[in-house]
């Protein structure tokens, strides 16, 4: 059999630091955190260095060292590092470095690919709300504990947020140079319509060597803060926060300046809605003075990003005076909130509501740090009620801030995002425990009493059934006699048309208790109504408290009852979907109520046709292993450890948002194609879930009877429902091909009937396959022995032999230089990593604008604007910047580069100006572009000359700065042509030139 090896390993659990020393003066920082604020750390981490600055200068090193049994001062242990670079089970991490931000290195990590997050934020505008915002600053232990594994953990008891409701921005923080978000709390997140920043920090005095560094020079300050804003696009999240704990050379304050403005533009373009918030520390003098408001020493920060996070030790008049001096940007001023108390006002802990109360009164924003307190200091009775405790209390001060569905279809499983179990459809298919943020789905908002004068409890526990993942509504108590009870669910804003939507839920209970679903909604005219949506028992009993009661159809699966109804409510806005629990009818006892809810989906009519059937059959998809290693286990078995990637034909991107990946033994020597679930000869092993079309599979125990493992793929649909097994695609790797050793994907083939790998002590090292499937060829399982390649017609597969090919001397050095895998460019010479990072830069710059002429084009071709010649010319000058970057693409292979594609950023879709009219504005924003485009092209000139590439700069000399030059000069014409004619007729004759090509 096999098994699936879910917990990781202690020693991956335990950091690694490089020193003793590093490890004891982190440990006191985070103990030191814990209980003191940010100004009394600061002082008694000088007084720390100045006293042990002189201990060391009193004593020698050997008094103070402790020492080895020989008498020899003992050298701290040395504990291996994580090579990032090499396959192990996927990890979030922060960049501590400013040379690994430099350079780009994270981009190289085997980890890279799994930690995107490839939940699109749910958002009705770009904009932040225009009112008094709730941010959120996760601080749990430093970061990057349980919620690091990106594949999740056993560890079900790892912290989590449920409560996404009640906040518009979530900060993830820790104290390295450069924290990146998790994608489990990005995707979470996202799906909640809440934007997630990462944090960049700097503290201490390794935190002025590094601003030193950053901001040498105002390029050096442009160039750090375009890194930033490249890992926030790549990996999905909205922007930073910037936090500089330490003090700043005067002088360097206008770079630092330029840093946070440089970052702000080059985000906003490329992620549109992106956010870059300050903390309130260092000042424009360069000294680092939390001022607990905004005032003039903080200001000039503050006007150049998106907001500022307050210090939490401000005073009561602090919020007034911080509002009356942002003036229209009063929602942008964060005032902060520390949980943990440390001199912030009203102690927070469970008076958090006091400071809240406060900020909301004075019109201002709020940032709540160290929400994790309640989990740190295992408040009573246990994390799961005191969090709803605690932030029942943001509730009851600040209000919902965060209405969804808002689109159809909605789903939620009420998953938190850990558990004990996974279910699929009621069926169970792993009973380990599991934690795995990623896997929350929407989640509902729920009502907290302390007291028990609720007649029904409602919670989530997660050791009870579920119906779809690992979550559930438990509804729990008394019912006296004909009584009913409400508990609210969601309060969503979604406006419905004629067409119908079917509403289906699923339940597990008694005979006596009964549960039903109530919509309300809101009419054109702003009426209020309600909906029953309940079984099929009689419900005339409540045909006085609704507009309607709609029985539903019902369908048992794996003990939970699916009900089903359909409805039309045209023109009206769905506003709060609520539990209704009921007993039997006239009944006259008091009888307990006990019932499950395991789902919710809303779809609309034509989502309810796409069946789990409809969803791309196994035909539709590659799938492919790598990085696969086989090396022994315990008592006779091996551990199978291999990444695998899957994609649709025809689509480069993931269109899923979620999959469950699964293995299955194949004892038999039969390997021929089956069903999926076929028995005995295979068992089904549920691995995990994938939420990137990647999964690694790190600890596989495989039975000595085992000749192979087939690795199912199952896509899951944005409304819950999940393709058949059988018609899931699949991937068969069989084992007695591998060696028995350590066997490691070096080469991967597209195999053919014709081809086979003979060894030279006879016999077939790979045998002819069978099928078109991967031949994966190793060069430790071939170490040691010779091989020769059979290639024949049809099914000869007799031995070439006799061919022999040796070199001249000369080029044998050079011969060593070829690669010798297919992942490696043949033709790559003299050609440097940055010119072919700058190379990928550009193919962004001219696709992006190309994209913004593009819809330059499309403004003026419409119907109301009607300037024809204006559109001809955009739309050209679109086709000409994407014939660029695709003349730079051709390049980049010619050289044996590879071609990088980034994120396109969103262009304006109007482009009228008071002021200059349509056609000047439109115009003076080409004119910028073309200066842009200019520059870059220069750089990337630069670049080419720095590397003593003469191709490179007689490419771009050559190909494109002449031309360059020349548009610049054409459009800057057509500027002083259009200055002169202003907005009037003339426009239309400057447009009709355009279309004759006349100007």
């Amino acid at each position: 059999m096999i098994r699936s090896h879910f917990m990781k390993k202690k020693e991956q659990r335990k950091s690694k630091p490089s020193s003793s020393s590093s490890v004891d003066l982190s440990k006191m920082r985070e103990l030191l955190r814990a209980y003191f604020s940010r100004r009394t750390l600061v002082t008694l981490y000088n007084l720390f260095l100045t006293l042990s600055r002189k201990l060391l200068a009193s004593f020698p090193l050997s008094l103070v060292m402790p020492k080895s049994n020989d008498g020899a001062v003992a050298e701290p242990e040395a504990v291996p590092l994580l090579d990032l670079s090499k396959p192990s089970s996927p990890i979030s991490f922060p960049i501590k470095a400013l040379q690994d931000l430099k350079s780009r290195s994270y981009f190289d990590s085997f980890h890279f690919q799994f930690n995107r997050s490839t939940v699109p934020l749910r958002r009705i505008s770009d904009g932040s709300p225009n009112r008094p915002r709730v941010l959120v600053c996760h601080d749990m232990k430093g970061g990057y504990v349980e919620d690091k594994w990106v594949q999740g953990c056993e560890n079900d008891a790892g912290y989590a947020i449920w409560h996404w409701y009640l906040m518009d921005i979530f900060v993830y923080f820790s104290h390295s140079l450069v924290t990146l978000p998790p994608p489990c709390w990005t995707n979470t997140a996202h799906r909640h319509g809440v934007k997630v920043l990462g944090t960049f920090i700097t503290e201490w005095d390794e935190g002025k060597a590094t601003c030193k560094e950053m901001l040498a020079t105002k390029e050096s300050a442009q160039m750090y803060a375009e890194r930033l804003a490249e890992l926030a696009t790549a990996l999905g999240f909205d922007g930073w926060l910037i936090n500089i704990e330490n003090e700043i050379d005067e002088e360097q304050i206008p770079n630092l300046k330029e840093f946070v403005s440089h970052l702000t533009k080059v985000l906003h373009l490329s992620a549109p809605g992106a956010l870059v918030i300050w903390y309130d520390s260092v000042t424009v003098r360069g000294e680092l003075k939390w001022q607990d408001q905004l005032n003039e020493k903080n200001k000039p920060f503050f006007d150049l990003c998106d907001g500022i996070f307050m210090n939490y030790t401000w005073k009561e008049g602090y919020p007034k005076l911080s509002a009356e001096v942002a003036g229209d940007r009063k929602y942008d001023v964060y005032m902060g909130i520390d949980v943990f108390g440390r001199g912030s006002f009203g102690d927070g802990q469970w008076n958090v509501n006091t400071a809240l109360d406060l900020l909301k009164r004075n019109n201002v924003s709020a940032a709540i740090f160290a929400p994790g307190w309640v989990y740190e200091t295992a408040q009573p009775p246990n994390f799961h009620t005191a969090q709803n405790k605690w932030w029942s209390l943001v509730e009851k001060s600040w209000g919902i801030v965060q209405t969804y569905p808002q689109v159809l279809p909605f789903y939620s499983d009420f998953n938190q995002g850990f558990g004990y179990h996974v279910s699929l459809e009621g069926r169970q298919m792993s009973n380990a425990p599991w934690y795995n943020i990623s896997s929350q789905s929407l989640q509902p908002l729920l009502e907290f009493s302390e007291d028990d004068r609720d007649i029904i409890q409602v919670t989530v526990d997660a050791r009870e059934a579920s119906y779809n993942g690992g979550g559930n509504i438990v509804f729990k108590g008394i019912l006296e006699g004909d009584t009913h009870f409400t508990a609210r669910l969601f309060k969503p804003h979604l406006p419905l048309s004629s067409s119908p939507i079917t509403i289906s839920y699923s339940v597990k209970s008694d005979v006596t208790s009964k549960l039903g679903i109530v919509l309300c909604f809101s009419s054109p005219s702003h009426e209020t109504m309600s909906i029953l949506v309940a079984p099929e028992e009689p419900i005339r009993r409540f045909n006085d408290m609704f507009l309607q009661c709609l029985a539903t159809s019902q369908q048992t699966v794996s003990e939970w009852t699916v009900h089903e109804t359909s409805l039309v409510m045209d023109g009206h806005t769905l506003t709060e979907i609520s539990a209704f629990c009921y007993g039997p009818e006239n009944s006259t006892k008091r009888t307990e109520y006990a019932a499950l809810l395991g789902h919710i989906s809303i779809k609309d009519h034509v989502q309810l046709q796409q069946k789990p059937d409809s969803l791309p059959p196994a035909s539709l998809w590659f799938i492919e292993a790598h990085n696969i290693e086989l090396v022994p286990g315990s008592s006779g078995t091996k551990i199978l450890r291999v990444k695998l990637e899957w994609r649709q034909k025809h689509l480069e991107d993931s269109v899923f948002p979620r999959y469950n990946v699964y293995a299955e033994n194949v004892k038999s020597t039969d390997l021929r194609s089956r069903k999926v679930l076929e028995k005995p000869r295979s068992e089904t092993v549920f691995l995990g879930i994938a939420h990137v079309p990647n999964f690694y599979v790190s600890e596989l125990v495989v039975e000595s009877d085992v000749k192979g493992v087939w690795f199912v793929v199952q896509a899951c649909a944005e409304d819950g429902s999940c393709g058949k097994l059988d018609d899931s695609p699949k991937l068969l790797l069989e084992l007695e091909a591998l060696s028995s050793k350590h066997v490691s994907t070096k080469m991967l083939l597209k195999a053919s009937p014709a081809l086979s790998l003979f060894s030279s002590g006879g016999g077939d090292l790979f045998p002819p396959s069978r099928n078109p499937s991967n031949l994966l060829i190793s060069s430790s399982a071939c170490r040691g022995s010779m091989f020769s390649v059979r290639a024949a017609k049809g099914t000869n597969t007799k031995s070439l032999t006799g061919v022999v090919f040796e070199p001249f001397e000369e080029v044998k050095k050079e011969m060593d230089l070829v690669p010798s895998t297919p992942l490696v460019s043949l033709a790559r010479h003299k050609f440097a990593d940055d010119s072919e990072s700058a190379i990928n830069d550009q193919i962004n710059v001219e696709y992006n604008v190309s994209y913004i002429y593009h819809a330059l084009y499309a403004y003026f071709d419409r119907d109301n604007i009607g300037l024809k010649g204006f559109a001809k010319f955009f739309n050209d000058s679109s086709l000409e910047e994407r014939g660029h970057a695709e003349k730079f693409m051709e390049y980049q292979n010619k050289r044996g580069g590879k071609v990088k594609l980034q994120s396109i950023l969103m262009p304006f879709s109007e482009f009228d100006h008071e002021e200059k009219g349509d056609a000047l504005y439109a115009m003076e924003l080409a004119l910028s572009l073309e200066k842009l485009t200019n520059e870059k092209l220069l750089k990337l000139q630069s670049v080419g000359v720095k590397n003593h590439d003469v191709q490179l700069v007689d490419f771009v000399e050559s190909e494109f700065l002449g031309e360059q030059v020349e548009a610049i000069k054409k459009i800057s014409d057509y500027v002083a042509q259009l200055r002169r004619i202003g907005k009037g007729h003339g426009v239309w004759h400057f447009d009709q030139m355009l279309l004759h090509e006349e100007v």
